[in-house]
């Protein structure tokens, strides 16, 4: 529901405090069924009402939740999972059950102003031409790096940095689809830009762009260009004869 509530086009602390009650209200009904996505989407909503403390803790209580025997979209299924899943009282629990409790789902944010602005780039969201979808554990560590940028901590900030790099370069818990993992290689070179390792944010964007070249649907051909603006235009990537060119 969340998704399909329009954005409310009148300006004032009226109506925006209107809009962040509705939001919240569905927000915390679909957290009724433990799903970690939707706690990760209610915690997105804190942090852009600059609620920080609270979205630490619910991404610190969401990672909890996504442990080895979660299941994940196109990963193979582990010998630890089998057995668990062979268990008579895990099987009693019913498909839709079972899926609730084991599956973990990766965060749609949709077209709702619940998108960190940090991913934005003052692109307003009626102009968005694609919205991220990022697997959970990867918008929990991403949450916690802007959190701890924003409360000036700045050694927990390095550390969720380090987190969220080693989760992407594990695969822990992603789907393997494509257009996820660029989105995730995507938070990875802000979180870098964030504590000033431009160097390593340009890798992780030309590792987005490798994997979703499609540059309408990937921002990081944008953050990439502001990054070379001033070395000239053309960026030769890694591949043979494989170059982009970037237009003001």
């Amino acid at each position: 529901m969340p998704e399909a509530i329009p954005q409310m086009k009148r300006d004032g602390n009226k109506y925006y405090y209107k809009q962040y009650n509705t939001y919240l209200s569905y927000l915390l009904q679909n957290t009724h069924q433990d799903c970690v996505s939707e706690w990760l989407i209610l915690a997105s909503l804190f942090y852009k009402t600059q609620q920080y403390n609270k979205v630490l803790f619910l991404t610190l209580y969401s990672l909890s939740k996504c442990t080895s025997e979660k299941l994940c979209q196109g990963k193979d299924l582990t010998d630890s999972q089998i057995e668990l899943l062979s268990l008579k009282t895990i099987q009693k629990k019913g498909k839709i059950n079972l899926l609730k409790l084991l599956k973990i789902q990766s965060c749609a944010f949709g077209r709702t102003f619940l998108i960190p602005t940090e991913l934005q780039m003052n692109v307003p969201i009626r102009e968005f031409k694609f919205f991220p979808i990022l697997p959970a554990v990867v918008s929990a560590h991403f949450l916690r790096v802007l959190c701890h940028y924003h409360l000036n901590n700045i050694k927990q900030c390095r550390k969720s940095v380090s987190a969220l790099g080693l989760t992407i370069a594990e695969d822990y818990l992603i789907p393997k689809l494509k257009a996820e993992k660029s989105d995730s290689y995507d938070c990875l070179g802000v979180a870098l830009q964030l504590i000033g390792e431009t160097e390593n944010a340009k890798q992780a964007f030309i590792r987005s762009i490798e994997l979703k070249p499609e540059q309408v649907f990937n921002m990081s051909y944008k953050r990439l260009y502001e990054i070379v603006k001033g070395l000239g235009r053309v960026l030769v990537l890694k591949k043979p004869n494989f170059q982009y060119t970037f237009e003001d």
